[in-house]
């Protein structure tokens, strides 16, 4: 049995090589499908080792922003950037989009191609809270023509189930869509780990299911993706179908992490809101790195019963530190940093360096979410330290999380 494993380990690994260099081989950063790849992977706390050019919205054109592909890519991109980077120039885009006809009779438009609407929904959402226009308007329109959305598909009914709930609006959706093809168990699978709701709405089908299904057709008819956003979706399904499948892991196994993982991907937004006050009171400021770890921690005891704040760590080199955050029940530890004139990308690393070699040693920690808040943009390589920090490892597995992710 364990050669079985093992075989069917290497011959799905070989399937995601091969995605993987589909995806880098089409990459563009301002496509819409690139945006859309790049936030699945972060909806599902999965970590995509792509050395790929990151998106620049410097070097994007001004008259461009008005094109709905433009919106759509920075859309995807508006929650781990920050909304102060962007926000400006996607304000001045939507405008110009929202009197266009966007259910034109030859469905050109980016309310028939779900990839954008999706992403142009997460925009409009992410800038809600000083402009409430583009997300009323997408809304009234997709209400209004809900027909004509392509949802025959799962593919395309998971989408604009998506882009629906961005927009307020979470209809119930028929649970008939068996998967007929890997793609079509493939997104189902990856939208269990986003929104267990919709994806149990879209179709009667189980995780476990859904998971043999990915791992025996990968195996048996190999992978076929059209696009950066299908490779995507099912290089992430089948990386963790075959985790859980050679390792024995549970596939829930590392929804508490990822949970965790989206809180800090959405910090910036938390903070924007607090900014945003009734009656022009002061905002509230974070001040430095405890005010960072107070509120978090208000965030996981929503979620969580037992959220132990500064568990003493043993020492490491003669140094004794603490653990922030301790979810003892998850063996989950949350190591909270905030950036400052002398924490940069240099002085992160080292110290994101010790901190794990201490937490191998911690009994109660599994799992460590190190979130480094870079509210001024201070770190020069956010995707990179993200990238060499975060390892899986039977001691221990480590999710490095910069937001917001700057440039």
């Amino acid at each position: 049995m364990v050669p079985l494993i093992e075989a069917l380990g290497h011959s799905i690994g070989a399937e995601i090589s091969a995605l993987r260099a589909q995806v880098q081989g089409a990459w563009q950063p301002e496509s819409p499908e690139a945006g859309f790849l790049e936030w699945a992977a972060r909806a599902s706390g999965t970590i995509v080792d792509l050395p790929a050019a990151p998106f620049v919205p410097d070097t994007i054109p001004t008259q461009r922003w008005s094109e709905a592909p433009v919106l759509a890519a920075s859309g995807f991109r508006m929650e781990s950037e920050g909304l102060s980077l962007m926000r400006e120039r996607w304000l001045e885009g939507i405008g110009r989009l929202m009197p266009r006809d966007a259910v034109p009779a030859d469905r050109n438009s980016f309310f028939f191609r779900p990839v954008e609407l999706l992403g142009i929904a997460i925009g409009a959402r992410a800038v809600h809270a000083v402009e409430t226009e583009p997300i009323n308007w997408l809304r009234a329109l997709i209400n209004t023509n809900t027909a004509l959305l392509p949802t025959n598909g799962t593919w395309g009914a998971m989408l604009t189930a998506l882009a629906h709930r961005e927009v307020g609006d979470e209809r119930p959706v028929q649970a008939t869509h068996a998967p007929a093809t890997i793609l079509d168990a493939a997104a189902l699978l990856w939208l269990h780990l986003v929104d267990v709701g919709l994806a149990k709405s879209l179709s009667t089908a189980s995780r476990e299911e859904l998971c043999r299904r990915v791992l025996l057709d990968a195996t048996r008819d190999g992978v076929k993706a059209t696009g950066i956003g299908e490779a995507g979706i099912l290089w992430i399904a089948l990386d963790r179908a075959v985790r859980a499948a050679v390792d024995g892991a549970d596939l829930e196994a590392n929804r508490s992490a990822d949970l965790v993982i989206m809180m800090c991907r959405r910090f910036p937004l938390l903070v924007a809101e607090l900014h945003n006050r009734h009656a022009n009171r002061p905002p509230l400021e974070l001040a430095d790195e405890y005010d960072v770890q107070d509120l978090l921690r208000a965030l996981l005891r929503v979620h969580f019963d037992d959220v132990r704040p500064e568990e003493w760590n043993p020492s490491y080199g003669g140094i004794a530190s603490r653990s922030d955050l301790l979810i003892k029940s998850e063996r989950l530890v949350i190591e909270t940093k905030m950036t400052r004139k002398n924490l940069g990308q240099k002085e992160v690393v080292e110290e994101l360096t010790v901190d794990k070699a201490q937490y191998r040693t911690h009994p109660d920690c599994g799992t460590l979410v190190c979130f480094v808040y870079d509210p001024q943009k201070r770190l020069s390589n956010p995707s990179a330290l993200e990238a060499d920090l975060s390892t899986a490892d039977p001691d221990l597995t480590t999710h490095v999380v910069v937001s917001p992710r700057g440039l």
